[in-house]
């Protein structure tokens, strides 16, 4: 695939443009120059409405309108090939035809992903809508007319359109996002960082227990050893299969690319 240039969903001009948006400048927080969230998100849409503040490949606060949402972005927080998630991200106008009025259909996320685990380089951006499948199934005729849409957008700009719902969603890799994340982002010395990746490359294939029953790491207290472990598979620094249940004993080894 051709090389693209690093989003800001980037283009932010371009999108201007096409879209026809228009926002007052205090929504614009976050990063310089950010895309501002295109619809504001109401209270109560589906039961569950919310901010994901510990969100670090958004700008802003990372706001969701459902609990299916909030459990989409944690898949992309964990996701090391996303590059950056927008919600909200831009305004399409559907102009008046067949009898329909003319209205505006706002995609729920923007996903960009990078040609490698924690790369730089755009490997390809998705609009992706996330919904339930009993609200598809009861709203299908209002929805298809907004997709239809979202789909021609997504085909004019070289993107992908997909929806998304529970199925694909709730998954054992998403129980393991929710279990691994709060890990990612704890303060841990390097010097320990170190001294488990050596036991891992000397071990290879390992398990948790087997890094905790290493001699050399003895100096480490069991909470403090099982904290420092789960940070490095949370940083990708350790491997592990995250569409599998995850137990003491299962596989683990250190990855290829660590640096540490």
């Amino acid at each position: 695939m051709a090389q693209r240039t690093l989003p800001k969903l980037n283009r932010i001009q371009t999108l201007v443009d096409a879209t026809s948006f228009s926002f007052p400048i205090e929504d614009a927080i976050g990063y310089s120059n950010p895309l501002p969230q295109a619809r504001k998100i109401g209270l109560g849409r589906r039961a569950l409405t919310g901010y994901m503040t510990s969100a670090k490949k958004t700008d802003g606060i990372g706001q969701f309108e459902s609990s299916l949402e909030r459990d989409y972005f944690a898949l992309l927080e964990f996701d090391a090939t996303v590059i950056a998630w927008h919600p909200q991200p831009f305004t399409i106008p559907i102009p008046a035809c067949q009898g329909r009025r003319g209205t505006r259909y706002s995609p729920d996320v923007a996903v960009e992903y990078a040609t490698a685990p924690n790369g730089k380089n755009l490997d390809r951006v998705e609009l992706v809508e996330v919904k339930y499948r009993d609200e598809l199934r009861a709203n299908w005729d209002y929805f298809k007319h907004r997709f239809r849409h979202g789909i021609r957008y997504a085909k004019r700009e070289g993107w992908r359109f997909r929806i998304l719902t529970e199925r694909e969603i709730r998954t054992e890799r998403l129980n393991n996002a929710k279990f691994f994340l709060p890990y990612r982002d704890r303060g841990t010395d390097e010097d320990d960082i170190y001294s488990i990746a050596m036991v891992l490359e000397k071990q290879g294939a390992s398990t948790p227990n087997r890094v905790l029953d290493c001699p050399s790491l003895g100096y480490l207290t069991r909470g403090r050893l099982i904290s420092i472990l789960w940070h490095m598979v949370a940083k990708g620094l350790v491997v592990v299969d995250f569409d599998q249940p995850f137990g003491m004993n299962s596989p683990i080894q250190l990855s290829a690319n660590a640096i540490y």
